[in-house]
């Protein structure tokens, strides 16, 4: 996409200039405000922070590993791994450093959207809808989103990008959007595996319907693109099975057959259930304005290409619908990808209330009809940019999640000298990695700390507890002394058998 243009457009215009970092700067705070606040989440966050701390030790840049060994419970290809190793290097171990590259691309498919909406469709404000929009969706701004470490942003920034870039192909007979297109769906590939080719059933359609297919299969660029996603994406599994044997039986068994046809690690749900997530929740009130801005799209016969970006982005989000839906497997931040087309819909109804505003200023035609259709837009925004910073701003745990990660945040204090627990062991009873990567902090500043369980304590022991269960069990079978408490979390030195 020639973006020339537009940045030369940018610094003739002062006026554009301001806007424009205003508009970013603010998605931006959004994105990155408070980042490393919250301790790192349960479950996959947990998973990769251990994946990016060993990588960024042993160098093992081709397996990913935990405790040492090479990891087959999380067998995505290693590109957000890699990214969280490259922030460990800049910014230093911490939540920071895992968050940074779902916020980064968080943050690169809103100007994505925004240059797509000015550069093709030649409407800067709907560019702009589409960017603000996307940073007040719920499910995109939260965990398992760009508030995380998790894989999901980086997929989305890519799985957009080849997209985006595959349409433009196919409007404006561009063979080097071909290339980009192959380029970004290699990367999507490197990030979440099979999750980054979902789009492709409704590509294929797509060309169909521009009857595009045989002009497809004639250009050089189709073959060169190609073999190159299948020297980078499937170059990486044969070599990481050649590294790792065991590797494709365990992508099998996690990511194809085994995730699509059975319900994994008790992820279940009905056919209805991401359509269900998505009324109430994931995007809100916004999901009313979608069924209205694509009925604006559609209806618009005097701007054919906004009606085919209509077209385009209502078959991308129904396909992938379809797919997840019909997967045995259901987790709620499967949809993610969906989210900036979302955006899009959404902004196509915002962008026609807009236009009463510009035609009434062009004709100069009552100034209070114009003032209405600017409140009507700004109390549209007004509660997803409230509830958008309100989260951002977030620094203390929901109610449900405030006992459980009660350990975390004395983890963290202890991370900033609040507490000294070298010599000391944390008995825990349940899921442990998002506790060994402060663990393992702890240790790289000198602290002599570790798991140990419950029935191996000895006397002489200073251990950290936080759960009613281990707290019975040690009762039970030791005599304690109290050293210091801190809410839920109290340090015992273990004095001698019951």
């Amino acid at each position: 996409m020639n973006t020339i243009p537009l940045f030369r457009s940018f610094l003739k215009n002062k006026s554009s200039i301001l806007w424009i970092l205003l508009l970013f700067g603010s998605i931006a705070f959004l994105l990155f405000g408070n980042l490393s606040s919250l301790p790192v989440r349960e479950y996959d966050e947990a998973r990769n922070s251990i994946n990016a701390l060993e990588m960024a030790k042993d160098h093992q840049f081709m397996v990913t590993h935990y405790e040492g060994i090479p990891d087959l419970w999380n067998t995505k290809p290693p590109l957000m791994i890699w990214c969280q190793v490259l922030c460990i290097y800049l910014f230093g171990p911490g939540e920071f450093a895992i968050r940074f590259p779902s916020a980064f691309a968080g943050l690169l498919t809103c100007i994505l959207v925004f240059i797509f909406c000015y550069e093709y469709l030649k409407n800067k404000i709907l560019g702009v809808f589409s960017a603000l929009v996307l940073v007040t969706l719920t499910g995109y701004m939260n965990f398992h989103g760009t508030r995380t470490g998790d894989y999901d942003a980086l997929l989305t920034l890519f799985t957009t990008a080849a997209c985006l870039s595959y349409y433009l192909h196919i409007n404006k007979n561009n063979s080097g959007f071909l290339l980009l297109f192959f380029l970004f769906l290699s990367l999507s590939v490197l990030t979440k595996g099979v999750s980054g080719l979902l789009f492709l059933p409704a590509l294929f359609i797509y060309t169909i319907f521009k009857k595009k297919l045989i002009t497809l299969f004639h250009l050089r660029e189709f073959y060169v693109g190609s073999i190159t996603f299948l020297f980078i994406a499937l170059g990486y599994y044969l070599l990481r099975e050649k590294i790792n044997p065991g590797y494709f039986d365990a992508v099998f068994s996690n990511e194809l057959g085994g995730r699509f046809l059975n319900t994994i690690e008790n992820h279940s749900g009905d056919f209805l259930y991401y359509i269900s997530n998505l009324i109430h929740g994931r995007l809100r009130f916004w999901y009313l304005l979608i069924p209205f801005g694509i009925l604006i799209g559609f209806l618009d016969k005097k701007n054919p290409p906004l009606s085919d970006l209509t077209f385009f982005a209502t078959l991308l989000v129904f396909s992938f619908l379809l797919i997840i839906s019909f997967s045995q497997t259901k987790c709620y931040w499967y949809d993610i990808p969906l989210f900036p087309f979302f955006s899009i819909l959404i902004s196509l109804g915002l962008n026609f209330i807009y236009g009463f505003y510009r035609n009434f200023k062009k004709h100069n035609i009552s100034g209070i009809i114009r003032i209405i259709c600017v409140l009507v837009i700004m109390f549209i925004f007004y509660e997803p940019l409230r509830t958008s910073l309100k989260r951002t701003l977030k620094t203390n745990e929901e109610t449900w999640d405030s006992q459980k990660y009660e350990i975390s945040h004395f983890l963290q204090s202890a991370l900033k000298g609040k507490y000294n627990l070298d010599n000391f062991y944390l008995v825990h009873d349940g899921f442990p990695t998002h506790l060994l990567f402060y663990i393992r902090l702890l240790n790289d500043k000198g602290d002599h700390f570790s798991f140990k369980k419950a029935g191996e304590l000895l006397p002489g022991d200073r251990i950290i507890a936080h759960q009613q269960e281990v707290f019975q069990e040690i009762e039970k079978n030791y005599t304690t002394k109290i050293l210091f408490s801190n809410k839920n979390v109290i340090a015992f030195q273990i004095e001698g058998y019951n």
